[in-house]
């Protein structure tokens, strides 16, 4: 975990220095900009686009930040309180990107060739040296400034300001030719936007166009960094600003900082009753994000397998489903707090669907991004998944859940997908067949939700709610169960069997079939096995993907890592949780090695293979048995109605 010590502070005696810069250019950024960049197409013609411009650049010109906020605020003196912070939060912004430049120019030596420069003794190889140095330290300051005004206003007003729908046509340029060069270019066009009546009419739009102004600067300058030389004088430190939790680490971004917990219900998991398999995987999953090392942003269960990045949890309503959203919840936040390791609880909004078009999409890509926030554990659920995440194959599925889909879809696999081993989603729902296929597909880890099965379940639950209200013993005057100790049933020491000797019990006919076709060549202990079993399945049932062979296989990993961790662990952080990352790896590495003993690998593979066909043979099955009883029903309503006209009822 990174302590302060590992960041060099930003102090507010060290901005101070630049506070008289920082004012002139909210006075006044003069630019001279290409020519024809700052006309619009016509309307009829256009997207709203900046003009494409020619390299030639017209006189130079000038934007009067102050001038325009105090204009917009409509008050000869003072701003209006959205106003207001906007303009501090950029004056901040300026002072923080002009004193890490000056410190990058004394740590690479920038500063002497500048003065060098300036007497005209630089060499050729020092005139490239120099040039270099100088579109970094530019780089530098157009990055601090535009990720601290990005960072503290994604955390302020965030409803209203999702709610502001507005067209942002991109940054029009961003020179790097010298850092006073680049804040009077970003300021002038940042300038032109708020001057533009069409685009900004009110306080609470400014707040809307400077996220999206200075979060566009991030986007470019990430394109650019790639690019960028002599970045090591700044990309091997990592700054805290004093009084603050905004860190600048390099030129890594991570906007979700500013997102805050949403309040939960604290639920021990002990207070849920039946639901052996998804108490046992919520253990696991808990363990699992705890290993997560801050420091180096990696997570040892990562390099060895079993780590689910989507998992999901489905049965019928009523069978805890919330509770144990909760109880996941109440574990992660009691270890972080002990720890001392940042906790993010952020469950899917309802209303994440928007009527707007657009809206649906800019929604999620807002809920996605904090999930990518290394700095913390993260846990996100998604509660009746089948409302936002429906299959989008049914018909009236709206555009605006599409729109959602394509987010999440993007954003769980493939580039966009990163995953530092610290964060989760949690896909919860009533209905796994009215799920989108394509989500499905992502889901690393089922298991099923259903709640109290058997009279010992059913005499824990009833015994939980006689204690809650703290009843007293000669006021029920109930006999209790004969040899039966309450809530034996419920002990985790018995969740992996359950777990994983109910699998053995799991059935279908057409599964039966096939593996007894396949055992007649081929045992489970060849290769050709499974991938024959594999081929049979995907002849059955032709949704079966090589992405379900890649989540079997996920599945397999975490069998493999399915342990308990050591009792002292728990009781001491010091000999596990606050160890460096090599020193977790080997210790897992050990208890894996200890775990496999007396496994064979075929046999897991096969149970996972059998527990992962059952579960999405049972989740296409309740949806054509949902459509059979929905036609029943229909033809008796119909057969009732005919009965009532012709008066035979």
């Amino acid at each position: 975990m990174a302590s302060d010590t590992a960041y060099l502070p930003i102090k507010e005696s060290q901005l101070t220095e630049h506070t008289e810069r920082a004012n002139a250019v909210l006075n006044s950024a003069r630019w001279a900009p290409k020519k024809g960049i700052l006309d619009h197409k016509p309307a009829e013609v256009s997207a709203g686009k900046w003009r494409e411009s020619t390299t030639e650049r017209t006189t130079e010109q000038e934007k009067k930040l102050l001038i325009l906020a105090h204009r917009l605020s409509g008050q000869s003196m003072l701003l209006t309180e959205d106003i207001n912070h906007v303009m501090n939060v950029i004056f901040q912004g300026l002072k923080i990107g002009m004193h890490l430049s000056a410190t990058y120019a004394q740590f690479s030596n920038l500063g002497v060739l500048i003065s060098q420069n300036n007497k005209g003794l630089l060499t050729e190889a020092q005139k490239t040296e120099f040039r270099g140095k100088y579109v970094t330290a530019s780089a530098i300051t157009a990055y601090a400034l535009s990720y601290y005004v990005a960072w503290n206003l994604s955390k302020y007003k965030i409803e209203e300001v999702a709610n502001v729908k507005m067209e942002f046509d991109g940054l029009p340029e961003l020179s790097l030719d010298n850092p006073a060069r680049t804040v009077n270019c970003l300021m002038f066009y940042f300038g032109a936007y708020v001057e533009d009546v069409t685009k900004v009419r009110s306080s609470i739009e400014m707040v809307k166009m400077a996220l999206l102004y200075f979060s566009s600067v991030l986007d470019e300058i990430n394109l650019r960094k790639s690019a960028l030389q002599y970045m090591e004088p700044f990309t091997n430190n990592s700054y805290r600003l004093e009084e603050s939790d905004f860190t600048i680490e390099g030129f890594e971004t991570h906007l979700g900082n500013g997102a805050s917990s949403i309040e939960f219900n604290h639920v021990d998991l002990h207070d849920i009753v039946g639901n052996q398999i998804a108490k046992h995987e919520a253990r696991r999953l808990v363990e699992r994000l705890m290993c997560y090392d801050i420091l180096t942003k990696k997570n040892p269960i990562m390099k060895l397998g079993g780590f689910p990045a989507v998992r999901m949890g489905f049965g019928p309503p009523g069978t805890g489903k919330s509770m144990l959203i909760s109880a996941i919840a109440t574990l992660l936040d009691d270890w972080c707090t002990q720890l001392n390791i940042p906790f993010l609880f952020w469950p899917m909004p309802d209303t994440v669907v928007s009527t707007f078009q657009g809206g649906s999409a800019e929604h999620m890509m807002a809920w996605m991004k904090p999930i990518k926030d290394p700095s913390r554990i993260i846990y996100a659920p998604i509660d009746d998944a089948e409302n936002n995440l429906e299959e989008r194959s049914r018909q009236g599925v709206s555009a605006g859940v599409r729109e959602v889909i394509a987010v999440f879809l993007r954003n769980t696999e493939g580039a966009y997908a990163v995953n530092h081993g610290n964060s989760v989603i949690d896909i919860f729902t009533n209905l796994p067949d009215q799920v989108d296929k394509a989500v499905l597909s992502r889901v690393r880890s089922r298991f099923i939700i259903a709640g109290a099965e058997n009279w010992r379940d059913f005499a824990d639950q009833n015994k939980l709610w006689i204690d809650k209200y703290g009843l007293d013993a000669s006021l029920v005057k109930m006999i209790d169960p004969r040899n039966y100790e309450y809530f034996a049933a419920q002990k985790f020491s018995q969740a992996a069997e359950v777990a994983y000797g109910q699998i053995a019990g799991l059935s279908d006919s057409r599964l039966d079939e096939i593996f007894q076709k396949i055992a007649k060549d081929n045992k489970p202990n060849e290769y050709l096995y499974f991938a024959k079993m594999e081929e049979a399945v995907k002849a059955v049932f032709p949704t079966f993907t090589s992405r379900d062979v890649r989540n079997i296989q996920e599945a397999v990993d975490g069998r493999i890592m399915d342990f308990d961790f050591p009792d002292e662990w728990m009781g001491n952080p010091d000999m596990f949780f606050n160890r460096s990352y090599d020193e977790k790896l080997a210790l897992l590495l050990e208890l894996r090695r200890h775990n496999m003993k007396g496994l064979a690998f075929h046999d897991i593979f096969l149970q996972e293979c059998r527990r992962y066909f059952s579960n999405m043979i049972k989740i296409v099955d309740e949806g054509r048995k949902r459509q059979l009883e929905d036609a029943v029903s229909r033809l008796k309503i119909e057969k009732e109605a005919a009965q009532i006209v012709l008066g035979t009822r």
